[in-house]
C-alpha cells in the first residue's frame, strides 16, 4: 500500500494556516475534482485524499492529534484516537452548504429575482509626471449602455410588458438534484431561459433587440486629483453596467498610468531628483536653481559640499490624496561634477591648489603631456573602420524619410511582414509572417526599438528585397562623400566588410537630423503598437540619454558581438545642437557615460556662431532651356562657426561658387558650395543645394517657347 501524503501537502496549505485557509484550499480542489463535476477516477481519488485531509484538519482536535503524531494518530499504531478515517465529522448539509453553496446548493435555495448592481466597467488613461502632481482634466471617448428611448429599458415592444419566466417562476434560478457518493445533492443553477432575471420577453423591442439598452459613444470627463500615483483608479459611479431589475448602474473604474519624468522620482508622497554642480560651486558655495514640480527655486548650497548630499525641500513633494493642502519633500543629491577638459592655465592653477592644501611646492620636473581623451577621440579614431551594429539603421530611417517627403510613401501605407522579415533575429517588434502594420508604426519599431524585422519590412516594401534597399543605403553613403563606410545588410547584424567610422555615422547623424520627423520618434521613450489589440506591444526606447540627460532627444543605438555597444546620440541646449559618437564600449553604462561626457565637453565649452540659416537665400540662378527661369539656392544646413565659449562673435567674409546646372534638378540637389573665410583662410564649407525641382524642356515644350518668342518679337 501506497504511503498516505502529508494532509497540509494534499491541501497546499502551510502546517501554520488558520481554519479559513484551510477551508479555501478544500473549495478550490472540490471546484476542481468533485465527481459531479469531473467524473474522471483520478479527479474521484484526488477528491476523496482531499476530503480525508479536510475533514481532520477542519477539526481542532482531530488535527491536533495529527499534528502530533501523524497519520498514526488514526490508523491505531500511534498514541491517538486511533479507529482510521471515518469521513467527515459533523452535519454533511453544512459542510456543502458552506464551502460548495455555489455549486451544489448546499441544502439551500436563492432567490435571484431581486435589484443586483451592474458590473463595472474598466478603462485607462495616461498622465504625464506633472498631472499626477498637480491634477487635470481628461476627457475619455468611450461606448456606453443608455436606456432604450423606444422601450424605457423593459425590452419589451410598445404595448407589451414582459412575462414571469414559466421555467424557474420567476426565481432565476432551478435547482436539479444529483446522486453523488455522499447521497442526493441539489446543485442550483442558473435559469437557462431567463437568464436569471425571473423575465422573459415575447415580443422584443425592435430598436435594442431586447436588451433594454442602446450603446452609444460618449465623452465622459474625468477629474484627476493632485497626488494620485501610477496604477491607482478613479471611480465614476453610475457609469458602468445597467443593474439587473431594476438594480443601480455600475462603476467605471479609470486606471491611471503616470509616464515617467526625466528628472523627478516618486516614492510615496516624496519626490527624488539629482542636481548636478561643478567642482567650484561644490568646494566655494554657491547660489543655486534647483527644478522642482513648481518651479525652479533659489539654494544656497554650503562650502565644502561633497558629492550624494542630499537636503530636503520641505512641502515641495506630492499632494495627499486625502488633503491637497498636505505635500510630501522634494529630496535632492547633489552630485559634483569633475572637469573633464581644461586649459594648460586652469591645469597649473588646480595643481597648484592642489600643492598647497598639501603643504608641497612645485617641483621642477618634466612630465609627459597626455591627449585630452575627447580630442583623441576625434583626432586618432575618427576614420577608423569599425562595426556599427544598429546604427547602420541611421542610413535605412533617411531612405524612408526621403520616400515619404517625396510621396513615394505615406505614413498611413500598410506593410504586410515577408516570413523573411518576420524571422529576423536580435531586436525586433516580433513580427508575425503576413502581419500587417502601418509604416508609421514599423518606423516608430525601428526608431525607438531597434527592430531587425521592422527595417527589412520597410527595407522590402521600398525596395522589392532587402539586397535591392542596402544598395541604395550605400548610394547614399557616397551620395555623402564618405569613405570609411560600407554596408552589407539593412539591420547591422554583423558581417564582413559591413563597416563605418565615428566621423561617418556623425555626418550620417546630421543628414537624418535635416529630417524634423525623426526627432518626433527617436525622442520618445516609451510608446505602444498594436494598441486596442489582444498583442498591444510596449516599446521601450533603447537609448536611456533620451531619458536621463538635459537636452537629450535622439539618435540611435547599436550592440552586436562584434561592434559592441554603440551610440549615436544628438542634444539641444541654448539654441545648440550637438551629436556625441560612441562606439565599441563594453556595456551599455559605459557607453552612456562616454557619450554623456562628450556633449557635457561641448557645452561646457563650446559655443556656435550662425553665419547663414539653411533657410537663407544665397543666390538666384537664371536657367535656361528649363520648366523654371530661375532657381533659388541655400545651405543644405545651417552654417556655423564652433569656437571656445567667451569669444564674441567674429565677422567673417563668405565665398559662394556654383556649380554647372544640369537639368534635371531635383529639390535638395547640390549645386555649389558656401565657404566662410577668417582673414583668408577658409574655416567652414557647406554644401548649397535647389529649393525645388527643375525639369528640361522637352522638344515640344521648347518649341513652343520658341514660337512664343518669335510672336512677341523678340527673336
Amino acid at each position: 500500500m501506497a504511503e498516505k501524503r502529508d494532509y497540509y501537502e494534499v491541501l497546499g496549505v502551510a502546517k501554520d494556516a488558520d481554519d479559513a485557509a484551510i477551508k479555501k484550499a478544500y473549495r478550490e480542489i472540490a471546484k476542481k475534482y468533485h465527481p459531479d463535476i469531473n467524473p474522471s477516477a483520478e479527479a474521484a481519488e484526488i477528491f476523496k485524499e482531499a476530503s480525508e485531509a479536510y475533514s481532520v484538519l477542519s477539526d481542532k482536535e482531530k488535527r491536533a492529534q495529527y499534528d502530533q503524531f501523524g497519520h498514526a494518530a488514526f490508523d491505531g499504531s500511534g498514541g491517538g484516537y486511533g479507529g482510521g478515517f471515518s469521513g467527515f465529522s459533523g452535519d454533511m448539509g453544512d459542510i456543502f452548504g458552506d464551502i460548495f453553496g455555489d455549486l451544489f446548493g448546499g441544502g439551500r435555495s436563492r432567490r435571484n429575482d431581486g435589484p443586483m448592481k451592474g458590473a463595472n466597467l474598466r478603462t485607462a488613461v495616461r498622465i504625464t509626471f506633472d498631472e499626477s502632481v498637480k491634477g487635470c482634466e481628461k476627457e475619455l471617448k468611450l461606448n456606453l449602455k443608455d436606456p432604450c428611448p423606444t422601450c424605457h429599458g423593459s425590452g419589451a415592444k410598445p404595448g407589451t410588458s414582459p412575462i414571469t419566466c414559466p421555467k424557474c417562476q420567476g426565481r432565476g434560478q432551478i435547482t436539479i438534484t444529483q446522486q453523488s457518493m455522499f447521497g442526493m445533492v441539489r446543485n442550483v443553477q442558473v435559469c437557462p431561459d431567463c437568464h436569471g432575471s425571473g423575465k422573459i420577453i415575447k415580443d422584443k423591442c425592435p430598436d435594442c433587440r431586447g436588451t433594454g439598452y442602446q450603446t452609444k459613444l460618449k465623452n465622459i470627463q474625468v477629474t484627476i486629483p493632485a497626488g494620485i500615483d501610477n496604477g491607482q483608479s478613479i471611480r465614476i459611479r453610475g457609469k458602468g453596467e445597467p443593474g439587473i431589475n431594476g438594480g443601480e448602474w455600475g462603476d467605471l473604474l479609470v486606471e491611471v498610468a503616470v509616464s515617467q519624468h526625466p528628472i523627478f522620482r516618486r516614492q510615496d508622497y516624496d519626490i527624488f531628483s539629482t542636481v548636478p554642480v561643478s567642482f567650484v560651486q561644490a568646494a566655494l558655495g554657491a547660489t543655486i536653481r534647483i527644478d522642482t514640480i513648481d518651479g525652479q527655486v533659489e539654494y544656497e548650497l554650503k562650502a565644502g559640499t561633497q558629492t550624494d548630499t542630499q537636503v530636503r525641500l520641505r512641502g515641495k513633494g506630492v499632494p495627499s490624496l486625502r488633503n491637497k493642502n498636505v505635500r510630501g519633500d522634494h529630496y535632492v543629491t547633489f552630485v559634483v561634477q569633475v572637469p573633464t577638459s581644461m586649459t594648460k592655465e586652469q591645469k597649473e592653477a588646480l595643481k597648484a591648489f592642489d600643492e598647497a592644501m598639501n603643504g608641497k611646492t612645485t617641483a621642477n620636473t618634466t612630465t609627459t603631456k597626455k591627449k585630452h581623451p575627447i580630442k583623441d577621440f576625434f583626432e586618432k579614431d575618427k576614420d577608423k573602420q569599425v562595426a556599427v551594429a544598429s546604427m547602420t539603421k541611421m542610413v535605412a530611417q533617411i531612405i524612408i524619410l526621403e520616400n515619404i517627403e517625396s510621396g513615394n510613401i505615406k505614413w498611413s501605407d500598410v506593410v504586410t511582414a515577408s516570413k523573411n522579415a518576420a524571422d529576423m533575429g536580435g531586436s525586433q517588434i516580433y513580427l508575425a509572417a503576413n502581419e500587417k502594420m502601418t509604416v508609421r508604426d514599423l518606423f516608430k519599431g525601428i526608431s525607438m526599438a531597434s527592430a531587425n524585422d521592422a527595417v527589412v519590412a520597410m527595407a522590402e516594401y521600398i525596395a522589392g528585397s532587402e539586397d535591392k534597399f542596402v544598395k541604395k543605403m550605400n548610394d547614399k553613403v557616397k551620395k555623402l562623400g564618405l569613405k570609411n563606410t560600407v554596408f552589407k545588410n539593412a539591420t547591422g547584424l554583423d558581417e564582413d566588410g559591413h563597416f563605418s567610422s565615428a566621423y561617418d555615422m556623425a555626418i550620417i547623424a546630421r543628414t537624418l537630423l535635416s529630417h524634423q520627423e525623426i526627432l518626433e520618434f527617436s525622442g520618445v521613450y516609451e510608446d505602444y503598437l498594436r494598441v486596442n489589440t489582444p498583442n498591444k506591444f510596449w516599446l521601450v526606447n533603447t537609448n536611456k540619454l533620451v531619458r536621463t540627460y538635459n537636452g537629450a532627444d535622439g539618435l540611435k543605438t547599436g550592440h552586436t558581438d562584434n561592434a559592441k555597444y554603440c551610440l549615436a546620440v544628438t542634444a539641444k541646449r541654448d539654441g545648440m545642437r550637438l551629436i556625441a559618437i560612441v562606439l565599441g564600449e563594453d556595456n551599455a553604462k559605459v557607453r552612456n557615460s562616454e557619450a554623456a561626457q562628450l556633449l557635457d565637453y561641448g557645452f561646457n565649452n563650446k559655443q556656435i556662431q550662425l553665419i547663414k540659416k539653411s533657410t537663407d537665400e544665397i543666390k538666384k540662378i537664371k536657367l535656361d532651356k528649363a520648366t523654371e527661369k530661375s532657381i533659388t539656392i541655400v545651405p543644405k544646413y545651417d552654417v556655423s562657426i564652433l569656437k571656445d565659449k567667451g569669444i564674441s562673435n567674429t565677422k567673417y567674409k563668405t565665398s559662394v561658387k556654383v556649380d554647372k546646372i544640369v537639368l534635371p534638378l531635383k529639390k535638395g540637389d547640390v549645386v555649389g558650395k558656401i565657404s566662410v573665410l577668417d582673414n583668408n583662410k577658409v574655416v567652414a564649407t557647406q554644401d548649397l543645394v535647389a529649393t525645388k525641382n527643375v525639369d528640361k524642356l522637352n522638344f515640344f515644350q521648347l518649341f513652343m517657347k520658341n514660337i512664343t518668342k518669335i510672336s512677341s518679337g523678340i527673336l
